[in-house]
């Protein structure tokens, strides 16, 4: 296995793309680990893994255009929808997506430097590792390449994030994104829809999870989009965790 490094990395925050103002991130995961020694341990002390906590961090350089929105007016905000993807971001790529609240923003620096920054977001679900199903922009109404991501066991869910970027086009643009389900790689009509997104009319993002089990294996984005010359940079990651 060939070693990787940082380098076209992506973070998304709400409704925000946020990749070319950072130059370092981070997402750790910690399960809080309880003391559960007892006079029979023979002498050692026995731990077990308790709640598992997840923070994202990073860090670059200060735009107030982009960075203030995202991070300054989401401080303490509850369930934002984070999204950090380790390679270039692509269809097929993975990502690691959350629920989380904003817990700092911290502009700063010295004389002479570049503003720099740093922030940090906890964890209000679980931190899961998925795929990128489909990512670019869009303009009319289709369906993305399925994928085989596996079934859901009973007490596992499907988690599904949508990120959208910007919104063009007059006359309402609208844009509604499905997760669907198949046994199989053939979608002859008979598929179920497991996930359903509420309609986007301005950037922003939702988050969305689904109970197992769930049997099939196979899944796809599908997406309708409704105006006048309409157009919507979007990017969606599905997991099952």
């Amino acid at each position: 296995m060939s070693e990787l490094y940082w380098r076209d990395c992506r973070i998304y925050h709400g409704g925000y793309d946020l990749t070319g103002k950072h130059n370092q991130v981070a997402l750790a995961l910690r399960p809080d680990i309880k003391d559960r020694t007892t006079f029979l341990s023979g002498g050692a002390k026995q731990k077990r893994a308790g709640l598992v906590e997840a923070t994202m961090s990073g860090g670059g350089f200060w735009d107030a255009a982009d960075l203030d929105p995202a991070l300054y007016d989401g401080l303490g905000v509850d369930d934002g929808v984070l999204t950090l993807c380790p390679l270039a971001g692509a269809v097929a790529d993975p990502s690691y997506f959350m629920k989380g609240v904003d817990s700092e923003f911290a502009p700063a620096g010295k004389i002479g430097d570049l503003v720099a920054f740093n922030f940090a977001a906890l964890s209000q679900s679980r931190a899961v590792k998925g795929v990128i199903m489909d990512t670019g922009a869009k303009t009319t109404s289709a369906a993305g390449t399925a994928r085989q991501v596996g079934a859901a066991l009973a007490g596992q869910k499907l988690y599904a994030a949508l990120h959208v970027f910007s919104v063009s086009g007059t006359g309402a643009p609208s844009l509604t994104v499905t997760i669907d389900s198949h046994d199989a790689n053939t979608w002859d009509g008979s598929e179920t829809e497991r996930l359903a997104f509420s309609a986007m009319l301005a950037p922003g993002a939702l988050w969305r999870e689904l109970a197992g089990p769930i049997t099939d294996t196979w899944y796809r984005v599908s997406w309708t989009i409704t105006g006048t010359n309409p157009s919507f940079l979007f990017c969606v990651s599905i997991g099952i965790l």
